[in-house]
């Protein structure tokens, strides 16, 4: 074979190499043509899904029913704190996370009847003022002695309100608890001697949903509670005990039908 064919066969073998990468080349265009685009982001079946976000709210509610079994007795009423803020109409989403956690607990168990009624009520209508404000509690007058800045000392004994009992569905319920002690009112500095009368006229003189700070004596410690009164019920004078009455048995009745099944309650 002399130099001239040598030549032409290496061009020969060239030419039929380019012929075969344009013939893939050409496929795998009209290939890509006929596949449906794939939007940007989009997710193919081989990659496994995300589980959809909970709902903020949903994971608050939850983390506060876990808090409700914490050793701490401080993050234990930061639970409850938050579970009565809740909606009345939360209601339903706080039920299927109790049934997710059942059993509950003892610490868990005892105030959730209290939280469930108290957000109940929350939400029921009644007649107000529409000026005046209201805790929902009854008291009465009491001495005690502050703590001292040594544990072996005390301060002269310094007088207040009491709280007794709590009404399921106001601000008091949610805000204070039974054996606090109300020693003033942070915005009303020249009430120096918080008498029942005092206290009763202090709260109905503020506005329904400000904020004001009470100075409570609670388990030995004296702190600061915000508290925004709920608009005072035209009835809480007269006929006080047949609304607080009609009330509660509408908070039983919601209970009864609701979570008490669920808990299979008792009666010893």
């Amino acid at each position: 074979m002399d130099v001239t064919q040598s030549r032409r066969s290496r061009w020969t073998v060239i030419a039929a190499a380019l012929a075969v990468f344009a013939a893939a080349a050409a496929a795998r265009a009209t290939s890509a043509q006929q596949a449906p685009a794939t939007p940007p982001g989009a997710r193919t079946a081989a990659q496994p899904q995300d589980p959809p976000k909970e709902p903020a709210e949903t994971a608050a509610m939850r983390k506060a029913l876990a808090e409700l079994d914490d050793d701490d007795a401080a993050v234990r009423e930061q639970g409850r704190v938050r579970l009565m803020g809740m909606r009345r109409e939360h209601l339903p989403t706080f039920q299927k996370i109790v049934r997710e956690n059942l059993p509950l607990t003892p610490s868990q168990a005892a105030v959730l009847r209290p939280i469930v009624q108290h957000v109940y009520l929350s939400g029921e209508t009644y007649d107000t003022t529409g000026t005046e404000g209201f805790l929902g509690v009854k008291m009465h007058e009491t001495a005690v002695r502050l703590p001292g800045a040594n544990p072996a000392e005390q301060y002269a004994p310094a007088y207040g309100v009491v709280i007794v009992e709590r009404m399921p569905g106001w601000v008091g319920a949610r805000m204070l608890q039974d054996g606090d002690v109300i020693l003033g009112v942070v915005e009303r500095p020249e009430v120096r001697m918080m008498s029942m009368q005092d206290f009763q006229v202090v709260v109905r003189q503020v506005s329904p949903g400000t904020t004001i700070h009470f100075q409570v004596l609670r388990q030995g410690q004296v702190i600061r509670v915000p508290i925004a009164p709920d608009p005072r019920p035209w009835e809480i004078d007269t006929g006080g005990q047949q609304l607080i009455f009609q009330r509660q048995q509408k908070a039983d009745d919601y209970w009864n039908s609701s979570f008490g099944p669920m808990l299979k309650e008792g009666v010893g």
